[in-house]
């Protein structure tokens, strides 16, 4: 047996999550919106900067917010981190 004869055994499992290639448009973009939520109350409870750019936006502190909000909310790009590096800590 070689060294290598486990990663053959494992290639014939598909690498792919069939719930998740299978799930129909309506599911994703709630899936998506849950996980955008999600995202949009850890970065205004661990970020001061966060919450006044999401304050700034209108975002309400536990607001549900939909794919079709996105581009109106604020980035969390790289680009912003020289705005935070300026921002005064709290």
């Amino acid at each position: 047996m070689s060294g290598y004869d486990h990663m053959r055994k494992e290639a014939r499992v598909p690498i792919w999550d069939q719930r998740a290639e299978t799930m129909s448009g309506d599911e994703r973009a709630a899936l998506q919106s849950e996980r955008l939520g999600a995202l949009l109350e850890r970065l205004a409870a661990g970020s001061p900067f966060y919450q006044r750019r999401l304050a700034d936006a209108g975002v309400e502190p536990g607001a549900a917010v939909t794919l079709e909000d996105l581009p109106a909310q604020p980035s969390a790009r790289a680009h912003t981190s020289a705005q935070m590096a300026r921002s005064p800590r709290e």
